[in-house]
């Protein structure tokens, strides 16, 4: 980073720079490969769930109406993280991120609605 310059670097602490070794080679990781058929399957899910969605805003719901368009966004998020960012395939810490970033999500969205019941 800094050249011709000593000791500028931040020093990483023992333990944080052996856990960056990577235990694996890419020999011996797993490869998924995903039929085409499984690709065509979650595009046509996704199509009929943005379908119903559309569909959704000219039935009358009442105040359901948002809560019924956020349950299938939620679903589409589901199988977007899943199928198309390979997280079904993936090592479980990737799973464990994802659903910390899915509680942050339902979280926000419960603090809208609490909001919005309450004005």
């Amino acid at each position: 980073m800094a050249s011709g310059r000593f000791n500028l670097d931040f020093p990483l602490p023992i333990v944080l720079s052996y856990s960056l070794i990577r235990t694996t080679t890419m020999s011996e990781d797993k490869l998924h490969i995903v039929p085409f058929k499984n690709h065509i399957m979650v595009l046509l899910t996704l199509i009929v769930l943005t379908i119903l969605t559309v569909a959704i805003t000219s039935i009358d719901l009442g105040p359901y109406n948002t809560a019924a368009a956020l349950v299938i966004a939620t679903i589409k998020i589901i199988l977007v993280l899943m199928y198309f960012m390979h997280l079904r395939f993936d090592q479980v810490i990737y799973r464990i991120m994802a659903i910390m970033v899915l509680c942050i999500y339902s979280a926000v969205i419960i603090v809208t609605f609490l909001d919005y019941l309450n004005r």
